[in-house]
């Protein structure tokens, strides 16, 4: 009997210690667990709290906002949208349709989809539109959204007033116009002129001139053709906002270009204890 009760009370003993070590095994278990759980509170609580915001920025936004599935059926737009094209969604379905192909203003809308949807890339394209309130531009932004696999689930439609931007440029380019319009006439208007007094110069110096008679008409003509380069400079303002500039390679000599600096500059300092040396080495 003793024996029999030994061997109750040691099987007893080791049953204890398995249910004790299941026990902490189980406690581990729900430890886990329950942190797990709690992440995925904090996270569900994140992705909500982010979700309330995007779900603000896209009601509020001034953009139209169309949200469609892989096959471009339109699944909702934002408040923006019914603002921009005054349509809500069961209107746009109704007398549009009800996938993007049917709605789209552009008529390259199917290839840029497709583009998008082959590159799972953002797609970008201006659309002109006239509207009861004059000429439209509107900017699209198609961005494609991806599934687990990495294939496209749904794509992104935002439309973007651009008319206050594109009439900007426009008047800029005007503006831009008009300015090399005024400094292509001015230099014209200059260059005539010029042109007269470089020739008249050339032939005075035909004529029985002294020494210094000569060299005061040299300086003349030099200042002439001088004013003539800058001429052509403001005429390349004109071709550098065009794209027309190029570049025409030539030699220049080096002692004739610093005499004719020297003589311009003699004339100012001619009155004055200065002395003007020039030495090239």
């Amino acid at each position: 009997g003793f024996i029999g009760l030994a061997v109750v009370f040691l099987g007893f003993r080791l049953r204890v210690r398995q249910l004790r070590r299941r026990k902490i095994v189980l406690e581990k278990l729900v430890r886990e667990r329950t942190e797990q759980l709690s992440q995925s509170h904090l996270d569900l609580v994140a992705a909500n709290i982010e979700l309330q915001k995007l779900s603000i920025v896209a009601r509020e936004t001034e953009d139209a906002v169309i949200i469609m599935n892989a096959d471009f059926d339109i699944e909702w737009i934002n408040t923006g949208y019914t603002r921009m094209y005054g349509m809500t969604l069961p209107q746009l379905i109704r007398d549009r349709g009800g996938n993007y192909r049917q709605i789209g203003f552009n008529d390259n809308s199917e290839i840029y989809l497709q583009d998008c949807v082959r590159n799972k890339k953002a797609v970008q394209f201006m659309t002109q539109l006239t509207k009861d309130s004059g000429l439209k531009w509107i900017k699209t932004t198609l961005t494609p959204i991806l599934g687990p696999s990495g294939n496209v689930e749904k794509l992104v439609a935002i439309d973007s007033d651009f008319t206050q931007i594109k009439e900007a440029e426009n008047r800029a380019q005007k503006a831009s116009r008009s300015k090399s319009e005024f400094l292509a006439r001015m230099s014209h208007e200059i260059r005539t002129p010029m042109n007269g007094i470089i020739g008249f110069t050339n032939m005075l110096n035909e004529t029985k001139l002294t020494e210094e008679q000569q060299d005061y008409v040299r300086t003349i003509n030099s200042c002439g053709d001088s004013l003539i380069i800058l001429l052509n400079d403001i005429l390349d303002f004109s071709k550098i906002e065009a794209g027309e500039l190029t570049f025409n390679p030539s030699d220049v000599n080096l002692e004739t270009l610093l005499y004719e600096a020297c003589q311009l500059t003699l004339t100012r300092i001619d009155k004055k204890p200065v002395d003007l040396l020039c030495h090239i080495k």
